[in-house]
């Protein structure tokens, strides 16, 4: 379970170094099916894994949540973008 924890936390870093630094890696279909698999996977394991650590259940849900708050803020970035004359 620590592996799967780790690799999950490892995708959300991931997703949150290529949100800020190169943005046309996450709008792809790869890199959405990346982005939105880590958070089903996430979740999947935090509903699942009762048998973690406290400091590991803190992590994913920290980065899981980041992760989703990024996705948000992607949303209303490109609603507002695409809403401009």
């Amino acid at each position: 379970m620590r592996t799967i924890v780790y690799l999950l936390l490892a995708c959300h870093v991931a997703v949150i170094c290529y949100w800020i630094s190169d943005w046309t890696v996450l709008t792809t279909p790869v890199g959405l099916a990346i982005w939105a698999g880590g958070i089903m996977a996430s979740l999947v394991v935090l509903r699942v894994g009762r048998f973690m650590s406290t400091k590991q259940r803190t992590m994913l849900k920290t980065m899981t949540a980041a992760s989703i708050l990024l996705a948000v803020c992607s949303l209303l970035i490109e609603w507002a973008v695409r809403s401009m004359p």
